[in-house]
């Protein structure tokens, strides 16, 4: 069938803290890759991906097309990427005119270790968690049909939504997101508009998801690939450079542009072959 993706990665991820200050939060690396990367791989090259993109956007930009230069990527800029208004909902509003078809919504700060279901159904990815007000969290029968959805408030549901969402009817998702204005913690969330497909069935896919959009959360999935504990104090603090290794490539991060031009040097000085060169970041082959 066709379908597109679209992954939402303009936000400033503040839950980060220092982590983020240099870089989106999409790119920071878990495993030696940024997190977009396990997003992306999980779809074929000819797959359109529809990528919003807003804070720290040029270097996000940057590492999306040196790491994933055979994929069809559109990037659609969002200008309000914090404050009253802004939000997930809002970001995907601004990508609604790329996206009229059934298509896959995903955080960027999610990864899952499972196979990612075509939207030939709608479907929402959901995981069992202890503490649900922070997310939206979901109600279901005896069927793993979703029959409610509460939003970032205190309740007894065991499920929460992980931030991938299968959406065949799209015309009624993007009439509900487009008509309700309704904030949540000053946020447009993508509930405005994953509401309305309860009518039309909603099913809950559980997943086993890895959060990377705190402190905390990245630190145990930084763990859970490396299979060893590590100090937090060790990622608590800006990245000024960093060597990403993918399956077929390297790519070298540099701050600042001293750094960079030393390490371009290094790696001619190496006789290494160089595919890319930009403004914080160097590929080429291992």
């Amino acid at each position: 069938m066709e379908y597109k993706v679209c992954i939402l990665a303009a936000g400033k991820g503040t839950r980060m803290g220092k982590l983020a200050a240099t870089m989106n939060k999409a790119m920071l690396p878990i495993n030696n890759k940024g997190v977009i990367s396990y997003l992306i791989e999980k779809f074929p090259k000819d797959v359109e991906i529809v990528i919003a993109v807003g804070y720290l956007k040029e270097k996000l930009i940057e590492y999306i097309k040196f790491a994933h230069p055979d994929h069809k990527i559109t990037f659609v800029n969002i200008e309000k990427f914090e404050g009253i208004g802004s939000g997930p909902g809002y970001s995907m509003l601004m990508c609604k005119n790329h996206l009229q078809c059934p298509f896959i919504h995903l955080a960027a700060d999610t990864i899952v270790l499972e196979e990612i279901p075509k939207p030939i159904i709608n479907w929402m990815g959901i995981s069992k968690i202890d503490d649900v007000e922070r997310f939206c969290s979901v109600k279901m029968d005896e069927k793993n049909i979703i029959i409610r959805l509460d939003d970032k408030v205190k309740c007894d549901n065991k499920h929460a939504y992980i931030g991938a969402l299968g959406i065949k009817d799209y015309e009624t998702f993007w009439s509900a997101l487009t008509n309700n204005k309704t904030l949540i913690k000053d946020e447009i969330q993508v509930s405005n508009g994953s509401n309305a497909l309860l009518e039309k069935e909603l099913k809950g896919v559980v997943f086993t998801w890895l959060d990377t959009g705190t402190i905390k959360t990245f630190k145990e999935t930084e763990e859970y690939f490396a299979k060893k504990q590590i100090d937090e104090t060790t990622i608590e603090k800006n990245i000024t450079s960093f060597l990403f290794k993918l399956k077929d490539k390297n790519i070298y991060y540099f701050e600042n542009k001293e750094d960079f031009e030393r390490g371009l040097k290094f790696l001619q000085e190496k006789g290494s072959t160089i595919l890319n060169t930009g403004n914080n970041m160097i590929s080429f082959l291992p």
